[in-house]
């Protein structure tokens, strides 16, 4: 029921009542029907779907919510070299993923910070698309069949196929008599890790694609969302990460970047580790000047995207179903879901005419 003392002007409708469902299916079937007036969140998969319903309106304001691809250090050493990293960024056309692979739902971003957080400052030039210049620094990392060709005199047997174990880089481990021992992971062999769902898996075979364009292969390793908490973040089993970074309502990158949080119960879960970073955090918790908070965000955030331990790919946006026959209702951008109801008090159902 609305508030009687609110500050501002009284809520027009008199009750708010919240139906739960045991799966978004179930909750979409019941707003079709009209037995509920809106849902909460609706899927990438259920979003077009959702949007030809007449009887309702679909509001996809950004949310401060960004995917983001992870590089682990710890599992693939091969990610350790930054070239390693730039040449990545260099085959991901983020613009291509936010209009045409994910259909729009979101936004171009280039760091850690988001458009409207103290600290943000746009990031020039980091949209580059330059495959060539990735292969290049591939072979200089000596991690793709050219540049391997390059470097060595490699024997016929290997142009034709067979391996020479005199070579380190290719090289078998030694078959043991009961088993199936798999050859030796290729410098140039990857996993990319992704939480189960639709949009994840269009991003995911994107850059599936554009990876292997410059010469690598990789393989890619879906996990059910209910269990990819607990079976990657917590264990950090993943080399490519391909997921989702949700700020509170504070908007602290401190959770996420700082070194305090390496470990299985904190969320930098690349284990990052930067001394001048941590005390930027650091003095951004600690001051109340909205200045000095500031400049040590921007700060934060140029020693982030210098040292490239991710890649910032898109902002994304909060499907939010609400009947038609609610007036008013007014999503630009919100921090969290809940903000949906920060101006509840505006929206209304019933009109009469009056005079004036």
């Amino acid at each position: 029921k609305p508030f009687k003392d609110w500050y501002q002007s009284p809520a027009y409708i008199g009750r708010l009542t919240f139906q739960f469902y045991p799966d978004q299916k179930s909750a979409l079937d019941a707003l079709e029907n009209k037995y509920v007036k809106g849902v909460s969140v609706v899927s990438f998969e259920e979003k077009e779907k959702t949007g030809q319903n007449r009887a309702v309106v679909l509001h996809s304001p950004l949310l401060d919510r960004e995917v983001v691809l992870y590089f682990n250090q710890k599992t693939n050493e091969q990610l350790k070299k930054k070239t390693v990293r730039e040449a990545i960024s260099l085959a991901i056309d983020k613009s291509e993923i936010v209009n045409n692979v994910v259909q729009g739902q979101g936004l171009v971003i280039n760091g850690p910070l988001l458009s409207g957080m103290i600290g943000y400052k746009e990031v020039e030039g980091s949209q580059t698309v330059d495959l060539e210049k990735a292969k290049t620094l591939l072979k200089e990392a000596k991690i793709t069949t050219e540049a391997v060709a390059e470097g060595f005199s490699l024997p016929e047997a290997v142009a034709e196929g067979s391996l020479d174990q005199s070579n380190d880089w290719f090289s078998l481990p030694e078959v043991e008599e009961a088993g199936d021992a798999e050859k030796t992971k290729k410098p140039n062999q990857f996993t990319l890790t992704v939480p189960s769902g639709e949009e994840f898996s269009r991003v995911a075979d994107y850059i599936k694609t554009q990876l292997e364009a410059i010469g690598l292969e990789i393989e890619i390793i879906t996990v059910p969302s209910q269990t990819f908490f607990t079976d990657v973040i917590v264990s950090r089993n993943f080399e490519l990460l391909l997921t989702t970074v949700m700020f509170d309502a504070t908007q602290d990158p401190y959770l996420f970047w700082h070194s305090s949080q390496i470990g299985s119960s904190g969320l930098n879960i690349v284990e990052y580790q930067n001394t001048d970073v941590d005390k930027l955090l650091e003095s951004a918790r600690a001051t109340i000047k909205i200045e000095e908070r500031q400049t040590a965000y921007q700060t934060f955030e140029e020693k982030v995207i210098a040292d490239l331990p991710a890649i910032f790919l898109y902002q994304s946006n909060y499907n939010y179903a609400i009947s038609r026959d609610i007036q008013n209702v007014k999503l630009d951008s919100i921090r969290v879901p809940f903000d949906r109801f920060a101006k509840i008090n505006e929206w209304y159902i019933k009109t009469k005419k009056t005079f004036k």
